[in-house]
């Protein structure tokens, strides 16, 4: 920025004291500049601060709610799993007392067939 010069009440002989009072004018302007962009760097910086608290909060809100979903699917495969194995208890139980009534006539054929094999002989 150009300096301009100072009223002639403000300047000495040779004009240095008008010159300084300009160079401190000037400084103070790029202070306050300078104070005007730290503030909106630490305002930016609080406002970045709070955008990263607000999503790790909820980072940690989306995982907490998938753990519990991944524990409520957990729990429902163990459960879907054990009705799955009674079941098949179940039908082998039944698939057992048909092999054993099946058995059980097989054995009672072949006394039949023993008992009318010796009447002949």
């Amino acid at each position: 920025r150009a300096l301009q010069p100072m009223p002639n009440g403000f300047s000495g002989g040779d004009g240095k004291f008008g010159r300084l009072v300009a160079d401190a004018s000037y400084v103070a302007s790029q202070q306050h500049q300078l104070d005007l962009l730290e503030g909106k760097s630490k305002h930016l910086q609080d406002s970045q601060d709070k955008i990263m608290d607000e999503v790790q909060f909820e980072l940690r809100s989306f995982l907490s709610a998938a753990d519990r979903q991944r524990r409520a699917n957990e729990e429902l495969l163990v459960e879907q799993c054990e009705q799955k194995a009674k079941r098949a208890e179940s039908v082998m139980e039944m698939q057992q007392r048909k092999v054993d009534a099946k058995l059980g006539e097989v054995q009672r054929l072949t006394g039949q067939f023993e008992d009318a094999l010796t009447e002949v002989r």
